[in-house]
């Protein structure tokens, strides 16, 4: 008796099986028609009925276009699937300033400095260490709407010979800079699958904002400090792959575009502010090239 009951129960599973309307998707159009047990981890599991036998199997989520549960059409959990919809940034790297500082060197070879002292110092200056921050919440499977963060740091030391142009005097120390440019702003974020599964992406941002402009010198025994802000923006493209389901490793080419046309100066005594004619602006464009992690939340 109780072997007939078994037999019953397997014979109902069994025929119940034969009439599931799941479905499996694949990249080449392919459709699997089964009984899906599980789409959690790297695998589907699920299991088909053919005359009657019933066998299980498994296949890579990745291999897969779309899993079709009963009524219900569920996108395969490829990485960064839609509920993931907020993505977190962040990126360290070089950046190289690309201004006119021709002004600027000559400036120093009238102070007393030599040709090749000058053309080091300012080669000093225009390579920085870079690191930004991201958050982009998407909007679209492929586009995002975020907030960007961005912060720039160089600077240059130099032991030189300074002539007053008295006739009578030198003065010899040390003459050094640290600047630094801060940036905030609105974000726009295209994000492209470059691979069937998903896991190379080709990436588009846009940044628009505030630029803040901060440069402390010491010249010998004296300091003082330059500050200023300006509208900023940047483009940058880069490639990004999944090492986890949710974590990406990228590469990011970016171009940084800012002018300050007004500083503020200040030394022990004096604040002063000043609006620079066009041959004396403070460019603080860069191209920089950044290595970064993305999380997706």
């Amino acid at each position: 008796m109780k072997q007939l009951i078994i037999s019953a129960i397997f014979i109902v599973i069994a025929t119940l099986s034969g009439y599931s309307q799941d479905r499996i998707i694949t990249w080449n159009n392919d459709t699997i028609t089964c009984t899906i047990l599980s789409t959690a981890g790297h695998y589907i599991r699920f299991q088909t009925e053919d005359n009657g036998v019933i066998k299980k199997g498994r296949m890579n989520r990745s291999l897969a276009k779309k899993v079709i549960l009963s009524e219900e059409s569920l996108t395969a959990d490829s990485p960064k699937s839609s509920p993931n919809r907020l993505r977190i940034s962040l990126e360290s790297g070089s950046g190289l300033l690309i201004g006119s500082d021709e002004n600027g060197r000559n400036s120093l070879v009238q102070m007393g400095l030599t040709q090749a002292q000058a053309d080091d110092y300012y080669n000093q200056v225009e390579v920085g260490w870079e690191a930004k921050a991201r958050a982009h919440y998407f909007i679209t499977d492929e586009a995002a709407l975020g907030l960007t963060f961005r912060h720039f740091n160089s600077n240059a030391e130099s032991f030189v010979t300074l002539d007053p142009q008295d006739g009578n005097n030198l003065y010899h120390g040390l003459m050094s800079d640290d600047m630094y440019v801060n940036f905030v702003g609105a974000s726009f974020l295209y994000l492209h699958k470059l691979t069937m599964n998903g896991k190379l992406r080709f990436s588009a941002t846009i940044d628009a904002g505030l630029t803040l402009y901060r440069d402390e010198t010491t010249v010998l025994e004296s300091s003082f400090l330059l500050t200023g802000k300006a509208y900023g923006s940047s483009a940058d493209f880069g490639l990004e792959y999944f090492v986890l389901r949710h974590v990406s490793l990228g590469l990011d080419a970016n171009l940084f575009l800012s002018t300050i046309h007004k500083v503020t100066y200040k030394d022990a005594s004096t604040t002063t502010t000043q609006k620079l004619d066009n041959d004396n602006l403070q460019g603080l464009s860069s191209l920089d090239l950044l290595l970064g992690l993305k999380i997706y939340l």
